[in-house]
C-alpha cells in the first residue's frame, strides 16, 4: 500500500507542476501584452493612418518607378544609337583601310613584275632576281621593303 500511494504522489506533483507552468506562460503573455499596450498607446492612431499612408506610399514607388523606367529606356536607346554610329564608322574605316591595303598591296606587286620584267644590271635570269635582286630596297629606289614578304 505504500508504493501505492507513493505512486498517487508523483501523479499529483506531475499535476502540480504542470498547472504552475501554465500559469507562469499566462502570467507572462498577459504581463507583456499589457507592458506593450500601455507603451505604445498613443501611437495606436499611427497604425489607423497606415492604410492611407499606404496608398500615398504606393502612389509615390510608383511615379519614382516610372522616372527610373523612363529613363533606363532613354540610356537604351542613347547606347543602341552610339553602337550604330559606331558600328557604321567602324565598317567604312574597314572598307577604307581595305581598299588603301588592296591599292598598296598592288603597287607592290606591281613593282616586283617591274624589277623581274627589266631586271637590274648584273642580273641574268629569274633565279638570280628571285634571290638577290627581287627588291631594291636601296634608298631612293621606289621600293617598299616589307620584311618576310611571301
Amino acid at each position: 500500500q505504500d508504493n501505492r500511494i507513493h505512486w498517487f504522489h508523483w501523479v499529483y506533483i506531475a499535476l502540480v507542476f504542470g498547472v504552475q507552468a501554465a500559469m507562469t506562460l499566462m502570467f507572462t503573455i498577459t504581463f507583456y501584452a499589457l507592458l506593450f499596450y500601455t507603451v505604445n498607446t498613443q501611437h495606436f492612431d499611427v497604425l489607423k493612418q497606415y492604410p492611407s499612408w499606404a496608398r500615398n506610399r504606393d502612389a509615390q514607388l510608383s511615379t519614382v518607378l516610372s522616372a527610373v523606367e523612363a529613363h533606363y529606356k532613354t540610356e537604351i536607346e542613347l547606347i543602341e544609337t552610339q553602337y550604330a554610329s559606331l558600328s557604321t564608322v567602324c565598317q567604312s574605316q574597314v572598307s577604307v583601310m581595305q581598299s588603301a591595303y588592296d591599292v598598296e598591296q598592288q603597287r607592290i606587286r606591281q613593282f616586283h613584275d617591274d624589277q623581274f620584267r627589266n631586271p637590274p644590271a648584273g642580273a641574268s635570269d629569274i633565279d638570280v632576281i628571285s634571290t638577290t635582286y627581287a627588291c631594291n630596297t636601296q634608298q631612293g629606289s621606289g621600293a617598299v621593303y616589307e620584311r618576310d614578304n611571301i
